[in-house]
């Protein structure tokens, strides 16, 4: 259950909470119920997670991973940004948007925001713009979307990809479309700060085959097939370097 600010602060330290989560009995029982069925990792639970959050996005694939910044590593590696790629991204987010593409072996090209909305000027992208540049990685800050229509139009005219940081923006809809659905990929979070949570966790979502398939390969240390296969006697390879990303059952199951 949620504690009282005391419980985390000296009671004479004044504090307001950026959030709390609103997690109760059902969120208990849920992940009871996954502790009892014996299968903790990456399982059934995910699976249907994932499906869940497909289907009210209204995209093809979501893959679940352990948190948002793995899932930007993930979608920067599948996008084909690599070493020497500049990225172009906000000056003000979490630092986790500049993390995903530093482990990715680019360049964060920080641009200025809009003083309106605390999102990625689009008006200031095209001077950023080199021929190193790769991606353009736009936030929807605190969960309010960025300028999506023009950041696409930009990457339209110039060849580049996009790829929408929406860690805070599950439920957000831009022009009658929910957040999600409108980049090409698209990450969300699931940290308690965030309107769904799974404790930590993240989500990444497409519409694109190959990536998702490779996504999927690469969440699981680059195995060809899932846990589930191989506990029932399948035989795996492994042709890609990849990472242990993988969200739980546990997790899945509170969210």
């Amino acid at each position: 259950m949620i504690r009282e600010t005391s419980d985390f602060f000296d009671s004479t330290t004044p504090t307001i909470p950026m959030t709390r989560p609103f997690v109760g009995e059902e969120e208990a029982q849920a992940a009871a119920n996954a502790v009892r069925s014996g299968w903790l990792s990456q399982g059934p639970r995910v699976a249907e997670f994932e499906r869940i959050v497909a289907e009210r996005v209204g995209v093809t694939h979501a893959i679940a991973v352990n948190s948002c910044t793995a899932a930007l590593h993930l979608a920067l590696i599948c996008m084909g940004v690599r070493a020497g790629d500049e990225v172009i991204m906000p000056s003000f987010t979490f630092v986790a948007t500049a993390n995903a593409v530093v482990h990715a072996g680019a360049r964060p090209i920080f641009v200025d925001i809009d003083a309106r909305t605390y999102n990625l000027n689009p008006l200031l992208i095209e001077e950023a713009i080199t021929n190193r540049t790769k991606a353009i990685l736009p936030v929807d800050q605190l969960g309010l979307p960025a300028a999506l229509a023009p950041i696409q139009g930009i990457a339209a005219r110039r060849n580049l990809k996009v790829l929408e940081d929406a860690a805070c923006a599950l439920g957000a809809v831009y022009r009658g479309k929910p957040i999600g659905a409108i980049s090409p990929l698209t990450c969300f979070s699931f940290h308690p700060r965030k309107s769904v949570t799974t404790g930590e966790g993240g989500m990444l979502l497409t519409n694109d085959d190959r990536i998702a398939e490779r996504s999927q390969v690469l969440r699981s240390h680059g195995a060809s097939s899932s846990d589930f296969t191989r506990h029932h006697g399948g035989v795996e390879s492994y042709n890609e370097l990849g990472f242990n990303y993988r969200m739980t059952d546990i997790q899945a199951a509170i969210g």
